[in-house]
């Protein structure tokens, strides 16, 4: 059975079934490799680079944002004037970290944002 439902693109209408069998197309890889990566996180210079950084907590968030921007930029949001001032201070974040260690009944954590 086809949804109704349809998308406006602006030109004409496209029933929605059409519109999530091209985000399945488009999205399979990117979640296939997000699932099996080529090479392990404890390997990257960001995952280095946050170790280093939070010290003797042990990081359990770590996000590179440079990936993010490009994964942006390909589906579309270069364009949008909006995109380019977001972009313009996330570009200046390398990594941010974060970690939590608990200590008997104190919790100690730690976030650290590598500035460029």
């Amino acid at each position: 059975m086809r949804s109704t439902m349809a998308i406006g693109t602006g030109r004409r209408r496209q029933p929605f079934a059409r519109y999530r069998q091209a985000m399945r197309c488009l999205l399979r890889p990117v979640l296939l490799s997000a699932l099996r990566p080529g090479a392990a996180l404890r390997g990257s210079a960001a995952y280095r680079t946050a170790v280093g950084a939070l010290g003797d907590v042990p990081p359990s968030l770590l996000v590179s944002v440079a990936p993010i921007l490009e994964l942006a930029r390909g589906l579309g949001a270069g364009a949008s004037p909006q995109f380019g001032r977001v972009r313009d201070v996330a570009a200046r974040i390398g990594v941010a970290a974060a970690g939590g260690q608990r200590d008997g009944e104190v919790t100690r954590g730690r976030l650290v944002l590598g500035l460029r």
